[in-house]
């Protein structure tokens, strides 16, 4: 008795598509989770340059003298010598306009300072952006006695 052996060469073209189809499909999810991942990192990005904000304005305003923390809001826009509150000394705080991956963001830097009792004040540092069109917000206290 003959045995037959077919011997298959090759892949057919159902074959074929269904692997292209597989192959193109878990292409689609890679890319759509890159774009999160990538999404994600720039946020986290503009966080850190608002906390690096949020740091180099407490280490300006702590080292300054605690007679001239005067109890007033006050603001880094607009960042030159026209601004009441920082006036000819705007260069000693940062710039609140940060290059991240390319571009400028602009943040809006704000402090208040209050007089807690005769030898400690309390200041609230705020920092403001945007992303996507929507408001983000950092916040920060700190406290300055007079023998600091």
């Amino acid at each position: 008795m003959a045995l037959i052996v077919k011997e298959y060469k090759g892949f057919s073209l159902i074959e074929m598509m269904i692997a292209l189809f597989i192959l193109a499909f878990s292409l689609l999810g890679f890319l759509g989770v890159m774009a999160n991942t990538i999404d994600s990192n720039l946020q986290n990005e503009l966080r850190n340059a608002a906390i690096g904000l949020s740091s180099q304005t407490a280490e300006t305003i702590l080292s300054q003298s605690f007679n001239n923390l005067a109890a007033d809001n006050c603001s880094l826009t607009p960042y030159d010598d026209t601004n009441n509150c920082i006036g000819e000394t705007f260069e000693m705080y940062p710039n609140p306009e940060v290059t991240v991956r390319g571009f400028t963001a602009t943040y809006i830097v704000n402090w208040t300072i209050a007089d807690i009792n005769a030898n400690l004040k309390e200041i609230q540092i705020s920092i403001n952006y945007t992303y996507r069109g929507q408001g983000l917000a950092h916040n920060t206290v700190i406290y300055k006695h007079r023998s600091l």
